[in-house]
């Protein structure tokens, strides 16, 4: 296992322990991918009804209606680990964010929550 996939299911981890979190993604099921656009690896994050059901290396390519963040492997690190905020990540554009904006709020939330980012 990866470092990055191995700080992936720890966020995975943190996600589902929170009771917050829980709440507010109730209903939620998206999949959704995360990208280290400089070592190539893809990774799919299956969310159902709100619990963060598998982290996985994905082969992959995103469909038009996933959700995908795209960053080099160490702002990725930084983000997940919360050391750098993903809004601050993006606005810098370190951080490349597409999918639908109902699907990026709840990112939002997740990171507010997490890291009051």
């Amino acid at each position: 296992m990866s470092a990055l996939h191995q700080l992936l299911a720890d966020f995975a981890g943190r996600v589902n322990g929170h009771p917050a979190l829980n709440k507010s993604l109730a209903g939620w099921s998206p999949s959704f991918f995360i990208e280290a656009s400089d070592c190539g690896e893809r990774f799919e994050i299956r969310i159902v009804n709100g619990h963060v059901a598998d982290v996985r290396l994905s082969a992959d390519q995103p469909g038009e209606q996933s959700l995908l963040l795209r960053a080099r492997a160490d702002v990725l690190d930084r983000v997940f680990s919360g050391r750098l905020s993903p809004l601050g990540a993006y606005t810098d554009g370190q951080l490349e964010v597409y999918g639908a904006q109902k699907d990026q709020i709840k990112l939002d939330v997740i990171a507010l929550v997490l890291w009051g980012a």
